[in-house]
């Protein structure tokens, strides 16, 4: 972080420091009581002669935070009038601003208590080296580097590669039809899901160098038990896991599902149509944009009148597009894109495993499918004047 000042910034803003020149220590000593804590670091950032101060606590590996620790850190830093305490550890929270220990909210009064994943940190590292515009290439190594060095398999700083102890036993209770909304096991499943959703959003955000967000409703934004109760009744109802990521500019969300029950990964997106032309000129349009695309992508168009839906392999629409539009007499509204996939059933790893299926399936889908779709633009209306009126 002091070598390269663009990622100190990075991770110190996500601890709400202002922009300004950083310091860091390691293991500094403070008194408690009768005894010594001394914080993994602590972060210095100066602006306009204020000094902005957090002290930081480290976890890799299956090490976790503990709420004693997390305590007599927030009590050293009241004390010394520090702004926060940082913990860093493999949890991953669900939304931002989670935390994977609670403390003491009196000891929040005029501490903050901030949390980031190793796996977070992996991904600003990225974003910085793709798209922080880093013109020293000794930084650039070093920053490398450091990348290098925590996604190798003992650096203790792992990202997400686990889906939990009850993974198995929520997955084959779908299976059966047994599940349950009230089954506790299913909410320890679905958060695990929410920060699977959020991992997403990271490792997008990190490869195209804009904020891809993991949307909610909003009523479930700032409520984890509202949020995986949400997702356990989903679950039960039918079987599947969703998640929607917004990505800036992109002709429409990507909507990943995980049918437990049938094994499958489905990445969806919809489009509008245009506004003018026949529903076969709209076919023809929506074509034109998919030729790279998989040949086993499922085309939906989506008529005003909904029971003239119709449904179609991209392979079949390509040999004859009058497929989808054929018979239909309302007007064609959108389209919607799904792309089926394989779905790992291992809890934990790469090979066979739940959450290699699902990363891959996004990165497939959003490069093949969604990256090259261009929403419908109408054309400029024209003047009905002629150029001898114009004279």
């Amino acid at each position: 972080m002091q070598a390269v000042r663009p990622f100190a910034r990075a991770i110190c803003s996500r601890a709400g420091a202002p922009s300004g020149p950083f310091e860091g220590y390691l293991e500094v000593p403070f008194v408690k009581g009768e005894g010594k804590v001394i914080p993994d670091g602590v972060f210095r950032v100066s602006r306009a002669g204020n000094v902005w101060t957090a002290l930081l606590e480290v976890k890799t590996g299956s090490g976790k935070l503990t709420k004693e620790q997390l305590e007599n850190y927030l009590d050293v830093a009241k004390r010394h009038r520090y702004e926060v305490v940082l913990s860093v550890s493999n949890d991953i929270p669900a939304s931002v601003g989670e935390l994977p220990v609670q403390v003491n909210k009196t000891k929040l009064n005029k501490v903050s208590l901030r949390h980031i994943s190793w796996s977070e940190i992996i991904h600003e590292a990225r974003m910085v080296l793709s798209h922080g515009a880093l013109t020293d290439s000794l930084q650039v190594w070093i920053l490398s580097e450091f990348v290098r060095y925590l996604t190798h398999p003992k650096s203790g700083a792992t990202e997400f590669v686990d889906m939990g102890r009850h993974w198995v036993a929520v997955r084959d209770s779908v299976t059966a039809g047994t599940l349950r909304a009230s089954d506790v096991k299913a909410l320890s499943v679905a958060n695990t899901w929410a920060s699977l959703s959020r991992h997403l959003a990271l490792r997008m955000t990190a490869d195209l160098g804009v904020t891809v967000k993991h949307h909610l409703p909003r009523k479930l934004i700032n409520d984890p038990q509202a949020r995986n109760e949400h997702i356990v009744e989903q679950l039960a109802a039918t079987g599947c896991l969703a998640a929607s990521l917004r990505i800036p500019d992109a002709a429409g969300d990507v909507s990943v599902e995980a049918d437990l029950r049938t094994n499958k990964i489905q990445c969806s997106t919809t489009i509008d149509a245009p506004t003018d032309g026949t529903a076969f000129r709209r076919a023809s349009w929506l074509l034109r944009q998919l030729k790279d695309a998989p040949a086993d992508i499922l085309v939906e168009a989506v008529f005003a009148d909904v029971s003239e839906v119709s449904c179609e392999n991209l392979a079949t629409v390509r040999a004859d597009t009058k497929s989808l539009t054929s018979g239909r007499i309302s007007e064609l509204r959108r389209f919607t894109l799904t792309s089926p996939s394989k779905m790992g059933s291992k809890r934990s790893g790469s090979a066979a495993g739940f959450i290699g299926s699902v990363t891959d399936g996004v990165d497939a889908f959003y490069r093949d499918v969604v990256q090259p779709l261009k929403p419908w633009v109408p054309s400029a209306p024209e003047s009905s004047a002629s150029p001898a009126d114009l004279e």
